[in-house]
């Protein structure tokens, strides 16, 4: 329980001082430049593939479940998330449909019942489309510091607020790419997710999001 305890205190400062030392808030002037700049930078964005980080907090488990993989996304909406540790299993978002592919066996699931799902899928496609700064879904407030820029997202919907309470985008000073999510879930669980080593429009195979 402590060591739970000191985790979940070291991610919160860890966010706690991105939103204080060394950030300001940036006035509505600055954050439509940040805008159109997101949205420039990835209006030409035909594929995807990254390696991500994910840092999952579930109240239920002593211990953070930390995971690895590889991202991959083709225009328009080809989604896969390719997890390599701790163990081999991978996700591929078609539609509504999330089909779930371990050990040459798939399972697919309709996103209508797992709406958590679903919306972080939304988050990270959109992102990537850069038609993410939706303020009728949202209200937002944006930060910026040396060496990034921050999105905060408070959904205004009481029923998207019941799968999510708030979340986080961070975006790269140098491209305005996503560099990391951070999800805060309406029961207290948190999910950190980074993005690293990105690839921009490489050939990304239609088999690559193949199920059987």
């Amino acid at each position: 329980m402590k060591l739970k305890k000191f985790l979940y205190s070291s991610l919160s400062l860890f966010f706690l001082c991105l939103s204080g030392f060394g950030q300001q808030q940036m006035s509505m002037a600055e954050a439509e430049i940040l805008k159109e700049k997101v949205e420039k930078s990835s209006k030409n964005i035909q594929s995807l593939e990254c390696n991500f980080v994910q840092t999952k907090h579930i109240n239920m488990l002593e211990n953070e479940v930390v995971s690895t993989g590889i991202l991959y996304y083709k225009n328009p909406d080809n989604i896969k998330w390719e997890y390599l540790s701790p163990k081999l299993i991978s996700s591929v978002f078609k539609g509504n449909q999330l089909y779930v592919i371990e050990e040459d066996n798939s399972k697919k699931i309709d996103l209508n019942s797992n709406k958590l799902i679903q919306n972080l899928n939304e988050l990270v496609t959109n992102s990537i489309k850069g038609n993410i700064f939706d303020e009728l879904l949202f209200n937002l407030t944006y930060f910026e510091t040396t060496e990034n820029y921050r999105v905060e997202f408070v959904p205004k919907e009481k029923k998207i607020r019941r799968y999510y309470n708030s979340f986080d985008m961070i975006f790269s000073k140098t491209d305005f790419q996503l560099n990391s999510l951070y999800l805060r879930e309406a029961n207290g669980d948190y999910t950190l997710i980074e993005f690293r080593d990105k690839k921009l429009n490489g050939e990304i195979s239609d088999s690559t999001f193949k199920v059987n």
